[in-house]
Formats: structure tokens, C-alpha cells, sequence
């Protein structure tokens, strides 16, 4: 993610997409023991699972409709390529 930030931000959003970026994963995980706390007080463990899936279903709706040249898999590729022919 910080090569993604890099490659597409703007020199004034870098800093402020590489915090987003690194925060996201323990603030994640922090709300997620934190609302299992509470889901195993109130519900069945089952709706852990109906809940992922209905939270992932606006991501999945995003990368549907997001232009294909915001989604550049092949930069991914290339730049990968370079790094493992430097090594």
C-alpha cells in the first residue's frame, strides 16, 4: 500500500494516505475485538460472518464501478519485475 499511496497521491496527500493506510490495520483490529466483546454478550457467534459479508459487500460494490485505470495491476507487475532484477 505505501508503493500505491506513492505512485497516486499528490505531494500534499501522501503523508496524510501512507497514515490512513498504516493506521487501518490496528485500528481494525482493535474494533474488531471490540465489537466481538460485545457481539458474544447479545448475539450468536454466527453473526461475525453476516456481518463481514454484509460490510464487504460495499467494498465489492466500489471495485465494480471504479475505473479500470485506477485499478493498475500491471504498474504492480512491472515494478516488481524491476525490483527482483535488481536483487
Amino acid at each position: 500500500m505505501p508503493v500505491w499511496a506513492d505512485a497516486y497521491g499528490t505531494e500534499k496527500q501522501k503523508s496524510i494516505w501512507l497514515t490512513v493506510l498504516l493506521l487501518a490495520s490496528p485500528l481494525g483490529v482493535v474494533l474488531g475485538y471490540t465489537l466481538t466483546y460485545y457481539m458474544e454478550k447479545y448475539l450468536s457467534w454466527e453473526w461475525s460472518f453476516y456481518i463481514q459479508a454484509i460490510a464487504l459487500l460495499p467494498c465489492a460494490a466500489c471495485i465494480l464501478v471504479t475505473p479500470s485505470r485506477y485499478i493498475n495491476i500491471e504498474y504492480t507487475i512491472k515494478f516488481k519485475a524491476e525490483c527482483v532484477s535488481k536483487a
